[in-house]
This record gives C-alpha cells, structure tokens and sequence, in this order.
C-alpha cells in the first residue's frame, strides 16, 4: 500500500495486525456476536481473540512499517541495520523492482545472499542488475554492480565476483532467455565488464581460478571479429556510455589470443 502524498509506504494489513482492536468495544463485540450467531457447524472459522501470538506479530507489524517510512521517507539511517536484519523482502524488491540501488548495505546483503550460491543464482541475478522503465527504457543499476568492486576490494575472494562472468557467459550464449534487444545487451555486458574486467587484469595470477579470458574477450570470441567490430562501435558512439573502465577494457580484450591472455 502507497500513499504518495501522504509519504507512507506498508503492507496491507487487517485492523488486528496493527491495532489491539480488542480496545474497541464496538469491534469487541462485532467478533462475539458473529462466533455467537455461527450456525454453521461444519464450517471452521478462525478468530482473532485466538491467536495466542498476535500481540508479537502486530509489534514486529509496526516495527517494520517505522522502520520503511523512517528510512525512505525521513532519511533515518539508524534502520538500515534493522531492515537488513529483519525485512529482507523488502529490501530485495527495492531493488530488484524498483531500481533503488544507492543503499551499500542494501547491495551487500543482495549480493551476499546471491553469492551463496552463485552457479544456480546467475539468471536471479540479471533481474537486479537490469530491467525496463514504463516507458520500456533499459534501466542499469550500476550502483548495485559498483558494490561487487567493494566487496571484491574487501575480500580479495574471486569467488566473490565469478557471478558476474556467469551472468556474461549466460547473455553471450544466448541462455539468459531475457526480453532485452541485442543492443540492450551490449549495454548490460559492458556494465558487467566495467566492474569485472578491471579486476582480472589486475589480479588474474594470485593464483585463484579466474578462467582464461575477460567478459569482453569472451564475447568477442564468441560473435567473431566482424560482429565485434560493430560491437564496438555500438559502444564508441555512445561515449562508451561514460563507463569509465570500458574503453580501456576493449583494448585489453583486444589482446587475447589463442594462449590467452597479454599478461
């Protein structure tokens, strides 16, 4: 439930999830009268009044909406830590459907809980790292992928980023099965490439299992040269859509041969 001018954001819930309606005489008296007047002995209905945990459940209910309308509505950082903790539904979809990707602790516990099982997690992951607008626009979070640098930068762990060339390797061979344009795809591969391809030239001999190529090389490979050549000037006359590591990426992908790679 949204109410936009009113700034509230919640989940829809009835009355004695979020108020002790047992304090209203009126409502009190409406549950009595109706388990009073059942007459319908083979149907099992279930009251409020019995549910021994509701008081608990209508406290975590009201937690949870402060906490959402704190956070989002009055920039109150003291709930990140709770939501993380205890909302993690919520802070999925704000990603995943509504592109909301500048909160780092938000993108870490995402990208934690894909990395749990990257192989298996690589198509899940597409859908937080792309999706269309209303307008059918490709929409990047490109904040959500930066974190994979960070948390990378942190770990030192490459099984902490492999994912992305899974996600690649799916989108070059056709398997992602996604609704993007051969062009939108070209945009998603350079994003992955910005964050990943950096990394694996600088850090491809410390002896972890980084594979032979780069995203770009493999894609390279994999459409042929003449196909690449467009590729490529798909992403020169988009200014390289200001990716700061694309171009140099390019260059370097260019370098791979048949040993693999330059350095």
């Amino acid at each position: 439930y949204i109410f936009k001018n009113g700034c509230v954001i919640s989940d829809l819930y009835s009355i004695p999830e979020i108020l002790d309606y047992t304090k209203n005489s009126e409502l009190s008296e409406y549950e009595k009268n109706a388990q009073n007047n059942n007459h319908l002995p083979d149907v099992k209905i279930y009251y409020w009044k019995d549910m021994t945990d509701l008081k608990e459940i209508r406290k975590q209910n009201i937690k949870t909406i402060v906490a959402r309308n704190m956070y989002l509505f009055n920039n109150n950082k003291s709930y990140i830590t709770w939501l993380v903790q205890n909302d993690q539904i919520f802070i999925k979809n704000l990603i995943k459907f509504f592109g909301y990707d500048k909160e780092t602790k938000f993108n870490e516990y995402v990208i934690n809980n894909l990395n749990s099982n990257s192989l298996n997690n690589a198509r899940e992951l597409l859908n937080y790292i792309a999706s269309k607008d209303c307008e059918g626009k490709l929409q990047l979070r490109n904040s959500f992928l930066n974190s994979y640098e960070s948390i990378y930068n942190n770990s030192k762990n490459v099984n902490d980023i492999l994912i992305l060339k899974y996600v690649s390797s799916k989108i070059i061979n056709g398997e992602a099965k996604n609704s993007f344009s051969n062009k939108e795809n070209m945009m998603i591969l350079a994003s992955l490439a910005n964050i990943y391809d950096p990394l694996f030239k600088k850090y491809h001999h410390d002896g972890q299992n980084w594979g032979e190529v780069t995203i770009l090389a493999d894609y390279r490979d994999f459409i042929g040269q003449e196909d690449w050549n467009k590729v490529k000037n798909e992403y020169k006359i988009n200014n390289y859509y200001k990716l700061p590591n694309l171009k140099s990426m390019i260059e370097y992908a260019d370098l791979f041969d048949s040993v693999g790679a330059p350095d």
